[in-house]
């Protein structure tokens, strides 16, 4: 695949996972959990976006958008329900 084509894909999924995780993470209802996971599958295109622009402080920033999509993917996919109640006593 061709530097362009790659480019060109890149900027797409950039749009489409990017777009589709807000709305879905904004929606909160039970699609939400779908929104980190979006997310979260788009990290590796902004990073191939990052570094071909050399945009380092995106390319840093990244990190954090996808050490917190993994946070939610954790939270909406694999954290069993008894630590929920844990975290809920005030």
């Amino acid at each position: 695949m061709s530097h362009d084509t790659m480019y060109a894909v890149s900027q797409a999924m950039i749009f489409i996972c990017g777009a589709s995780a807000i709305y879905l993470l904004s929606r909160n209802d039970k699609y939400s959990k779908y929104g980190v996971a979006i997310g979260l599958l788009g990290q590796p295109f902004w990073f191939y976006s990052a570094i071909t622009d050399m945009a380092w402080g995106i390319f840093l920033g990244n990190f954090i958008f996808t050490y917190s999509y993994a946070i939610g993917v954790y939270n909406f996919w694999f954290r069993k329900k008894s630590e929920d109640k844990k975290c809920k006593k005030v």
